[in-house]
């Protein structure tokens, strides 16, 4: 269900184009006498999510007529877990998206990575992370996703598995994620990353596409020397400041940065905030693109509310795992929208109403 010009939706219609794309990741893989179509899968999925449930907990207890056994989830999952199911339905929530105005201007984009623990046996596309990163594991499976910030929420607009084997190091990752961000037609203003992407490549790869990045520094020899030079105080923004010219290299390649020091109080909390751009810095902007960075995650609905939209499973299938992030990731962008509209009548709709929302 691609949709070439969408129409402004309204909350029913969005609920309803929701279970439409989504069924088609099923509907090839389900015969006619089937008594499950791919929305009940999708609704026994999202169910687990709104009661925080694993998807074999939620089936088990649950007797429901819509609920399909657990070997009939896991039969129609793994003959579905296909990535290029799931990223037409993204880019479908990205136009939606457009339609309503919301990419109408540049946009902020945060390029992370994020680990899922992985209990499964040990195989060569999982991640070592350490014992001390998770309870009972020290393996992962690793997801790179960007999202567009705004002032309250985040839309992922792209994501990608990584592992060991796949070949992509941070700088491909970085052009692979903001091309199909520019292919989509948003327009990026800054791109803010963390400091684990700080690189000659990632710089010279942002840069090549015209854009704009802000990413905290490295502590090295250099920068700690950068932090003992004097401060220059801005009366408009109370705010103390040092801007340095600096070029980084990685002994075959240099590429020129501004490192930026902006020592600040904001809403009572003190702040001292150490990175490198290749925006010009002045007296002028330097507090505000300190705080452009400290806000990427979303004052509201970040990370930590990508976390509680999970879909979990206790299936060491680890093709599965990512299938699964990728379903999570088309349920939250649905939220934001929905969310969107929502505002629009002056109203919040709170994750956990979502779900159950779209579970009624």
């Amino acid at each position: 269900m691609i949709i070439k010009n969408p129409p402004v939706y309204n909350i029913k219609s969005l609920k309803k184009l929701f279970y439409g794309s989504t069924n088609l990741i099923f509907e090839n893989n389900i015969a006619i006498q089937s008594s499950y179509r791919g929305k009940d899968i999708i609704w026994t999925l999202q169910s687990a999510m709104r009661d925080d449930e694993y998807i074999e907990t939620f089936v088990r207890n649950n007797k429901f007529s819509r609920v399909p056994s657990g070997d009939t989830i896991y039969r129609r999952l793994s003959e579905s877990i296909d990535f290029e199911k799931i990223e037409p339905i993204i880019d479908n929530s990205v136009k939606i998206g457009m339609s309503m105005g919301v990419f109408s201007e540049k946009v902020n984009v945060a390029i992370d990575e994020h680990d899922e623990p992985y209990y499964g046996k040990d195989n060569k596309y999982l991640i070592n992370v350490g014992k001390k990163k998770f309870r009972g594991t020290d393996k992962a499976i690793r997801i790179a996703s960007l999202d567009v910030v705004m002032e309250e929420k985040r839309f992922t607009v792209a994501f990608m598995p990584k592992h060991p084997i796949d070949g992509i190091d941070n700088s491909k990752e970085v052009e692979i994620l903001l091309n199909k961000v520019i292919n989509q037609g948003i327009k990026i203003n800054l791109v803010l990353v963390d400091r684990g992407y700080l690189d000659v490549g990632v710089l010279r790869n942002i840069e090549n596409l015209g854009l704009k990045y802000i990413v905290p520094a490295k502590e090295n020899p250099k920068t700690k020397n950068f932090m003992n030079y004097p401060l220059q105080y801005s009366s408009m923004d109370h705010c103390s400041y040092v801007i340095i010219k600096d070029e980084l290299s990685d002994g075959k390649n240099r590429v020129a940065s501004n490192f930026v020091r902006v020592i600040y109080w904001k809403e009572g909390k003190f702040h001292d905030f150490a990175f490198y751009t290749n925006v010009e810095v002045t007296e002028n902007n330097v507090m505000e693109l300190a705080e452009t960075y400290r806000k990427r995650w979303g004052i509201e609905n970040g990370y930590s509310k990508k976390k509680e939209i999970r879909l979990r499973s206790r299936s060491g299938n680890i093709r599965l795992r990512y299938f699964l992030y990728g379903l999570s990731i088309i349920i939250y962008n649905f939220w934001v929208l929905l969310n969107i509209l929502a505002e629009r009548m002056r109203q919040w709709i709170p994750l956990k109403d979502y779900l159950y929302f779209m579970t009624r």
